[in-house]
């Protein structure tokens, strides 16, 4: 598989490759998403051995993912520091990386089902799919903060789609969160 094939396969856009000639087109989401994938595919080579065949040079071997996925997010992380992006890459319950609001100390204090449950009597609308390892926990996260949402007479308020596919928007997720944002904001006293 060719590198646009892969980014197109991973991110549901097509034509990424080669960045340098697409970047001036990407949108937030294409390029939090090239983030995110180079982190999943990054790897550090232990070995390496030198042949001058036709010029070729070095071939690396023996690679360590953990130890470049942790230098990865290390450098990606210093440069995002420098933005006004307050989104950095975190390590998420072992399945890979998710974009984390950076609030000190928040993490350890809280998981993701009482960061929704704080959200009740709010509406909230979680979108997932059976595909998307960024969501593999989102029917988990809304069972485990309904009760909150119950116990002040909300139930309604939290909805979750759950679609077959992969981590890219598609048509009928997006048509779905127009449609409940436009719910939403005829529901909503204005102030």
């Amino acid at each position: 598989m060719n590198e646009s094939d892969l980014l197109e396969e991973r991110l549901g856009v097509a034509d990424l490759w080669p960045l340098e000639a697409t970047q001036g087109s990407w949108d937030e989401d294409t390029f939090y998403g090239l983030i995110e994938v180079f982190h999943d595919l990054v790897a550090r080579p232990r070995g390496r051995t030198w042949h001058d065949y036709s010029g070729c040079g070095w071939h690396y071997s023996d690679f360590a993912i953990g130890v470049a996925r942790n230098l990865y997010r290390w450098r990606i992380n210093r440069l995002l520091s420098r933005s006004t992006t307050p989104l950095r890459l975190a390590e998420a319950n072992g399945n890979g990386i998710e974009m984390a609001e950076v609030i000190p100390g928040f993490a350890a204090q809280f998981d993701m089902e009482h960061v929704l449950a704080a959200i009740a009597p709010r509406p909230f609308f979680a979108v997932s799919a059976t595909a998307d390892k960024y969501s593999a926990d989102a029917e988990e996260l809304v069972e485990l903060a309904m009760p909150a949402f119950d116990a002040v007479g909300a139930r309604g308020a939290l909805s979750h789609l759950r679609v077959e596919g992969g981590h890219a928007l598609d048509a009928r997720r997006f048509d779905a969160i127009v449609e409940w944002l436009t719910a939403a904001a005829s529901e909503t006293p204005s102030p």
